[in-house]
């Protein structure tokens, strides 16, 4: 299972643009008397109608990669999708986030770890049929999994033992960077994780492996991912990604229907 963000919008009101205008002229004025100490030049703050047209064409020019508006327009082109084998679907808990779900997989995990989920929750539930309540804003079993750490990171592919030491670490109140990987930045994969840049095209050699926080040098579920990462470039190297997913996604009557 992965979820994704489908609220974060681009998007910001006047009061949210003259807001984050008066926390920039803060900010510069902390580094303007910073560099009256350390002899660096500080950045010039623009003028109020500058940063406001700024804001604008920043906001036209990334508008591709609003979150908010890339899920609107999957749902009019294609809304949810709910096959045997794959969901996307939104999940109601404190925000909205989306769920991708490859059915046979989340089944295996819930049926592997029937004792834990059980027992975490305090619900006895069948297998086959609890699927069917993930949409339900209600439902009470899923929303003990979804606000638990090891549960949640047992769905989302994070290996036993990483979602394990995650959810301890949460309830011991202890800092990652002690235990994790994290406490070897050259090591860790997280801290040296570049922001990724937004593109309008995109192909198979940008797809990244899922983020989780990992405890060893040698994480065996991020090696897995590392090499299944590689075996999906190759096989996918002479296909139109677009295509392929979608005819994967969607059902047979649909699948002649997307935009060329």
């Amino acid at each position: 299972m992965t979820e994704f963000d489908i609220t974060d919008t681009l998007d910001k009101t006047e009061q949210e643009i003259a807001q984050s205008y008066e926390e920039l002229k803060i900010f510069l004025k902390e580094q303007e008397l910073k560099s009256e100490n350390q002899a660096s030049n500080c950045p010039t703050l623009p003028t109020s109608e500058e940063y406001v047209k700024k804001c604008n064409l920043q906001r036209e020019e990334l508008k591709f990669g609003d979150r908010k508006i890339l899920w609107d327009t999957w749902l009019k082109t294609y809304g949810t999708i709910s096959t045997p084998t794959y969901k996307v679907i939104a999940w109601e808990r404190d925000f909205t986030v989306g769920l991708f779900i490859h059915v046979p997989y989340l089944i295996h995990t819930l049926k592997k770890y029937y004792r834990e989920f059980s027992q975490i929750t305090e619900i006895q539930f069948d297998v086959d049929t609890i699927l069917n309540s993930i949409e339900d804003k209600n439902s009470v079993f899923w929303k003990k999994v979804f606000t638990n750490h090891y549960l949640h990171g047992l769905l989302l592919g994070y290996g036993e033992r990483n979602a394990y030491l995650f959810d301890w670490v949460k309830k011991e109140t202890l800092p990652l960077e002690f235990v994790s990987i994290l406490r070897f930045p050259e090591l860790s994969r997280l801290n040296n994780h570049a922001k990724q840049v937004l593109k309008k095209k995109v192909s198979t050699e940008d797809l990244p492996i899922p983020y989780f926080v990992s405890f060893e040098i040698n994480d065996e579920v991020v090696e897995r991912y590392s090499k299944e990462r590689e075996k999906i470039i190759s096989f996918m190297k002479d296909k139109d990604l677009s295509s392929f997913v979608l005819k994967c996604l969607l059902p047979t009557a649909l699948n002649n229907s997307f935009p060329k």
